[in-house]
Protein backbone atom coordinates (compact mmCIF):
# COMPACT_ATOMS: atom_id res chain seq x y z
CA UNK A 1 0.00 0.00 0.00
CA UNK A 2 1.41 3.36 -1.02
CA UNK A 3 1.45 6.11 1.57
CA UNK A 4 1.54 9.72 0.43
CA UNK A 5 2.33 12.87 2.35
CA UNK A 6 -0.88 14.74 3.09
CA UNK A 7 -1.43 18.47 3.40
CA UNK A 8 -1.34 20.08 6.80
CA UNK A 9 -4.77 20.32 8.38
CA UNK A 10 -4.50 24.06 8.92
CA UNK A 11 -3.71 24.52 5.23
CA UNK A 12 -6.88 22.82 4.00
CA UNK A 13 -9.39 23.96 6.62
CA UNK A 14 -10.92 27.37 6.04
CA UNK A 15 -10.71 30.14 8.62
CA UNK A 16 -14.42 30.71 8.08
CA UNK A 17 -16.90 29.63 10.72
CA UNK A 18 -18.99 26.59 9.72
CA UNK A 19 -22.26 28.50 9.55
CA UNK A 20 -22.92 32.05 8.36
CA UNK A 21 -26.26 33.87 8.61
CA UNK A 22 -27.23 36.88 6.52
CA UNK A 23 -28.22 40.13 8.29
CA UNK A 24 -31.92 40.93 7.90
CA UNK A 25 -33.52 44.24 6.97
CA UNK A 26 -33.30 46.74 9.87
CA UNK A 27 -31.59 44.13 12.06
CA UNK A 28 -29.51 45.27 15.01
CA UNK A 29 -25.85 44.31 14.81
CA UNK A 30 -26.18 42.66 18.24
CA UNK A 31 -29.13 40.60 17.01
CA UNK A 32 -27.16 39.35 14.00
CA UNK A 33 -24.19 38.42 16.23
CA UNK A 34 -26.50 36.45 18.55
CA UNK A 35 -27.90 34.53 15.59
CA UNK A 36 -24.38 33.94 14.30
CA UNK A 37 -23.34 32.50 17.67
CA UNK A 38 -26.35 30.18 17.82
CA UNK A 39 -25.81 28.98 14.24
CA UNK A 40 -22.25 27.99 15.17
CA UNK A 41 -23.21 26.19 18.36
CA UNK A 42 -22.01 28.77 20.89
CA UNK A 43 -24.17 30.38 23.58
CA UNK A 44 -24.13 34.21 23.43
CA UNK A 45 -22.36 34.78 26.75
CA UNK A 46 -19.50 32.51 25.67
CA UNK A 47 -19.41 34.12 22.22
CA UNK A 48 -18.17 37.34 23.82
CA UNK A 49 -14.83 35.60 24.43
CA UNK A 50 -14.72 34.43 20.80
CA UNK A 51 -14.82 38.09 19.74
CA UNK A 52 -12.34 39.16 22.42
CA UNK A 53 -14.95 41.17 24.32
CA UNK A 54 -15.64 41.49 28.03
CA UNK A 55 -18.86 40.01 29.50
CA UNK A 56 -21.88 42.08 30.44
CA UNK A 57 -23.78 43.95 27.72
CA UNK A 58 -21.05 42.99 25.26
CA UNK A 59 -23.25 42.69 22.18
CA UNK A 60 -25.44 45.71 22.93
CA UNK A 61 -22.34 47.93 23.03
CA UNK A 62 -21.62 46.94 19.41
CA UNK A 63 -24.85 48.56 18.16
CA UNK A 64 -23.66 52.18 18.50
CA UNK A 65 -20.01 51.41 17.65
CA UNK A 66 -18.23 48.39 16.17
CA UNK A 67 -14.52 48.26 17.11
CA UNK A 68 -12.23 47.86 14.13
CA UNK A 69 -10.64 44.65 15.41
CA UNK A 70 -14.06 43.04 15.91
CA UNK A 71 -15.15 44.12 12.41
CA UNK A 72 -12.03 42.56 10.92
CA UNK A 73 -12.58 39.33 12.84
CA UNK A 74 -16.21 39.10 11.73
CA UNK A 75 -15.17 39.82 8.15
CA UNK A 76 -12.52 37.09 8.23
CA UNK A 77 -14.79 34.48 9.86
CA UNK A 78 -18.02 35.18 7.96
CA UNK A 79 -16.98 36.69 4.65
CA UNK A 80 -19.34 39.63 5.20
CA UNK A 81 -17.73 42.69 3.65
CA UNK A 82 -16.20 45.39 5.83
CA UNK A 83 -18.42 47.88 4.02
CA UNK A 84 -21.57 46.00 5.03
CA UNK A 85 -20.31 45.65 8.60
CA UNK A 86 -19.52 49.38 8.75
CA UNK A 87 -23.14 50.40 8.09
CA UNK A 88 -24.71 48.02 10.63
CA UNK A 89 -23.86 50.05 13.77
CA UNK A 90 -26.15 53.02 14.52
CA UNK A 91 -23.29 55.48 15.14
CA UNK A 92 -24.07 57.50 12.02
CA UNK A 93 -27.81 57.75 12.63
CA UNK A 94 -28.92 61.41 12.98
CA UNK A 95 -31.50 60.13 15.47
CA UNK A 96 -29.00 58.52 17.82
CA UNK A 97 -29.98 60.98 20.57
CA UNK A 98 -33.33 59.13 20.68
CA UNK A 99 -31.77 55.75 21.44
CA UNK A 100 -32.73 54.05 24.67
CA UNK A 101 -29.77 54.07 27.08
CA UNK A 102 -27.61 50.99 27.58
CA UNK A 103 -28.65 50.26 31.13
CA UNK A 104 -27.76 46.95 32.75
CA UNK A 105 -29.34 47.32 36.20
CA UNK A 106 -32.78 46.11 35.10
CA UNK A 107 -34.75 48.47 37.38
CA UNK A 108 -38.44 48.17 36.65
CA UNK A 109 -39.20 51.86 37.04
CA UNK A 110 -36.89 52.93 34.22
CA UNK A 111 -36.35 52.19 30.57
CA UNK A 112 -34.51 49.18 29.24
CA UNK A 113 -32.17 49.13 26.26
CA UNK A 114 -34.42 47.18 23.87
CA UNK A 115 -38.09 46.74 23.00
CA UNK A 116 -39.78 44.10 20.84
CA UNK A 117 -42.98 43.15 19.08
CA UNK A 118 -44.02 39.53 19.84
CA UNK A 119 -45.94 39.27 16.59
CA UNK A 120 -42.97 40.36 14.49
CA UNK A 121 -40.81 37.75 16.21
CA UNK A 122 -43.50 35.12 15.59
CA UNK A 123 -43.64 36.05 11.89
CA UNK A 124 -39.88 35.78 11.41
CA UNK A 125 -38.39 32.60 9.98
CA UNK A 126 -35.39 33.38 12.20
CA UNK A 127 -36.54 35.85 14.88
CA UNK A 128 -34.42 38.98 15.08
CA UNK A 129 -34.49 42.36 16.84
CA UNK A 130 -34.99 45.53 14.80
CA UNK A 131 -33.03 48.78 14.96
CA UNK A 132 -36.25 50.77 15.25
CA UNK A 133 -37.01 49.00 18.55
CA UNK A 134 -34.06 50.80 20.12
CA UNK A 135 -35.69 54.23 19.81
CA UNK A 136 -37.48 55.78 22.78
CA UNK A 137 -40.00 57.36 20.39
CA UNK A 138 -41.29 53.96 19.24
CA UNK A 139 -44.02 52.56 21.51
CA UNK A 140 -46.09 50.48 19.09
CA UNK A 141 -45.45 48.20 16.14
CA UNK A 142 -45.94 49.99 12.83
CA UNK A 143 -46.84 46.67 11.18
CA UNK A 144 -49.16 44.97 13.67
CA UNK A 145 -50.46 47.97 15.63
CA UNK A 146 -49.86 46.37 19.02
CA UNK A 147 -47.79 47.92 21.78
CA UNK A 148 -44.11 47.09 22.06
CA UNK A 149 -42.77 45.31 25.12
CA UNK A 150 -39.45 45.88 26.87
CA UNK A 151 -39.58 43.09 29.44
CA UNK A 152 -40.34 39.41 29.63
CA UNK A 153 -44.03 39.05 30.60
CA UNK A 154 -43.21 35.96 32.65
CA UNK A 155 -40.36 37.15 34.91
CA UNK A 156 -40.37 40.93 34.17
CA UNK A 157 -36.64 40.92 33.41
CA UNK A 158 -35.17 43.07 30.64
CA UNK A 159 -34.34 41.55 27.28
CA UNK A 160 -30.78 40.27 27.71
CA UNK A 161 -29.72 37.75 25.04
CA UNK A 162 -26.10 38.74 25.73
CA UNK A 163 -26.50 36.98 29.12
CA UNK A 164 -27.83 33.74 27.63
CA UNK A 165 -25.80 30.71 28.77
CA UNK A 166 -27.98 28.11 27.05
CA UNK A 167 -27.75 27.26 23.37
CA UNK A 168 -31.19 28.56 22.39
CA UNK A 169 -32.37 31.21 19.90
CA UNK A 170 -32.36 34.81 21.16
CA UNK A 171 -36.16 35.08 21.41
CA UNK A 172 -36.10 32.96 24.58
CA UNK A 173 -35.76 34.97 27.79
CA UNK A 174 -32.28 34.62 29.28
CA UNK A 175 -33.80 34.86 32.77
CA UNK A 176 -36.58 32.27 32.70
CA UNK A 177 -36.61 30.71 29.25
CA UNK A 178 -40.00 32.14 28.21
CA UNK A 179 -40.61 32.27 24.45
CA UNK A 180 -41.06 36.00 23.76
CA UNK A 181 -43.09 35.20 20.64
CA UNK A 182 -45.88 34.05 22.99
CA UNK A 183 -46.10 37.33 24.91
CA UNK A 184 -49.68 38.68 25.00
CA UNK A 185 -50.51 41.66 22.82
CA UNK A 186 -50.57 45.12 24.39
CA UNK A 187 -53.51 47.16 23.14
CA UNK A 188 -52.68 50.67 21.91
CA UNK A 189 -55.55 53.03 21.08
CA UNK A 190 -55.91 54.13 17.46
CA UNK A 191 -55.10 57.85 18.15
CA UNK A 192 -51.88 56.87 19.93
CA UNK A 193 -50.94 54.55 17.05
CA UNK A 194 -51.47 57.37 14.58
CA UNK A 195 -49.31 59.66 16.72
CA UNK A 196 -46.61 56.99 16.86
CA UNK A 197 -46.68 56.62 13.06
CA UNK A 198 -46.56 60.41 12.60
CA UNK A 199 -43.53 60.64 14.90
CA UNK A 200 -41.88 57.90 12.88
CA UNK A 201 -42.51 59.88 9.67
CA UNK A 202 -41.13 63.07 11.24
CA UNK A 203 -38.02 61.22 12.42
CA UNK A 204 -37.41 59.90 8.92
CA UNK A 205 -37.82 63.37 7.44
CA UNK A 206 -35.59 64.90 10.09
CA UNK A 207 -32.95 62.28 9.32
CA UNK A 208 -33.05 63.38 5.67
CA UNK A 209 -33.47 67.16 6.00
CA UNK A 210 -31.93 67.82 9.40
CA UNK A 211 -34.93 69.88 10.53
CA UNK A 212 -38.11 69.16 12.44
CA UNK A 213 -41.22 69.33 10.25
CA UNK A 214 -44.45 70.59 11.81
CA UNK A 215 -47.26 71.33 9.38
CA UNK A 216 -50.75 70.02 10.10
CA UNK A 217 -52.11 69.57 13.65
CA UNK A 218 -51.14 65.89 13.66
CA UNK A 219 -47.56 66.78 12.83
CA UNK A 220 -47.53 69.50 15.48
CA UNK A 221 -48.71 67.03 18.13
CA UNK A 222 -46.13 64.51 16.95
CA UNK A 223 -43.42 67.18 17.05
CA UNK A 224 -44.40 68.09 20.60
CA UNK A 225 -44.30 64.45 21.68
CA UNK A 226 -40.94 64.01 19.96
CA UNK A 227 -39.42 66.99 21.79
CA UNK A 228 -40.87 65.74 25.08
CA UNK A 229 -39.60 62.18 24.60
CA UNK A 230 -36.12 63.43 23.73
CA UNK A 231 -35.67 64.27 27.39
CA UNK A 232 -37.21 61.03 28.59
CA UNK A 233 -35.17 58.14 27.25
CA UNK A 234 -34.84 56.96 30.86
CA UNK A 235 -38.60 56.64 31.29
CA UNK A 236 -40.18 53.22 31.47
CA UNK A 237 -42.12 52.09 28.42
CA UNK A 238 -45.40 52.22 30.37
CA UNK A 239 -44.84 55.95 31.06
CA UNK A 240 -44.11 56.62 27.40
CA UNK A 241 -47.32 54.78 26.51
CA UNK A 242 -49.20 57.10 28.85
CA UNK A 243 -47.60 60.20 27.30
CA UNK A 244 -48.65 59.10 23.83
CA UNK A 245 -52.20 58.47 25.04
CA UNK A 246 -52.38 61.90 26.68
CA UNK A 247 -51.03 63.88 23.74
CA UNK A 248 -53.17 62.02 21.20
CA UNK A 249 -56.25 62.75 23.33
CA UNK A 250 -55.54 66.35 24.42
CA UNK A 251 -53.11 67.64 21.80
CA UNK A 252 -50.69 69.04 24.38
CA UNK A 253 -48.74 68.25 27.55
Amino acid sequence: MAIGIGERYRDVVSDRWPSVVAPQHDELLSSWVHRLAYANGVAPRAFARVLGLSPGMWSATLDPRLPVYVARLLHARTGLSLRKLSVMPMKSSPLKQLLLPLRNDGRRGSSTWLQFCPRCLADDAQPYFRQRWRFATQVSCLIHGCGLRDRCPCCASRIAPFDQVELVPQHFCAGCGFDLRRAPNIVVRAPARRLDRCINDICRMEAITGSLTRGNPGQRRAGQALIYIRGGQNWALTRRHSIFDWISAHGRM
